[in-house]
């Protein structure tokens, strides 16, 4: 029973930890700013009013290219934290 709850615990602070994980990425001209969580979804998102002058297509783009990069940031913080000892 102790190896279980044991186990438990140790999901749940992992599960914790990657609750916090931040990925963060920025458009070649900075105009789009994504941060996501290491699910992919976006957490928070700039756009400049240089961003706003795009057609909605090539707007379209950036975000999506933005967010990808971010979650890719996101997944190798995650990857960094699931590596260490999880008794850390």
């Amino acid at each position: 029973m102790d190896n279980i709850e044991g186990q438990m615990h140790k999901a749940l602070r992992i599960t914790d930890l990657l609750a916090g994980i931040r990925g963060c990425a920025w458009s070649d001209d900075c105009s789009v700013a994504i941060r996501t969580d290491y699910c992919g979804r976006i957490t928070d998102l700039y756009l400049t009013a240089h961003a706003l002058q795009y057609e909605p297509e090539r707007l379209a783009a950036i975000i999506i290219e933005c967010q990808g990069a971010a979650l890719a940031d996101a997944a190798m913080e995650a990857e960094q934290l699931l590596e260490q000892s999880p008794d850390q």
